[in-house]
């Protein structure tokens, strides 16, 4: 299974924190991991605003060590416009939902957004 690590999952994981351990079993198994520019960019710049610009870049190492980066071509691009005005999305969520469908992935996520979205493993943090 081709599976994309949302933003979110990749930051808790990166954190060591509690819940990011659930993203462990996707991250060190046989799964096929992509991320797009779009988590790229999220990622780098919360850690830069957290911890510098040291750790942001060692995040995006390690991220880009364990995944196959997915840029932002035309097709994903207007089918991410398509996906905002029927989802009423935020633009880096639409982008990141038209990149699955492109790949023919899941998206693992804890952003409720996508909560009993088709292809979307949703994790309650709650829970």
């Amino acid at each position: 299974m081709t599976v994309l690590l949302d933003s979110n999952v990749w930051i808790e994981y990166l954190q060591g924190s509690k819940i990011g351990e659930l993203a462990r079993k996707f991250i060190e198994n046989d799964e096929k991991l992509i991320v797009s520019t779009i988590n790229l960019s999220e990622i780098y710049g919360f850690i830069l605003k957290k911890k510098g610009a040291i750790e942001a870049e060692k995040a995006i190492q390690i991220i880009l060590k364990l995944s196959f980066v997915i840029s932002v071509n035309t097709p994903i691009a207007l089918n991410a416009a398509k996906l905002k005005v029927e989802n009423n999305y935020g633009l880096g969520d639409a982008l990141v939902h038209a990149t699955i469908i492109d790949q023919n992935s899941k998206l693992i996520t804890f952003d409720s957004d996508f909560k009993n979205k088709e292809n979307v493993i949703y994790i309650d943090k709650n829970n």
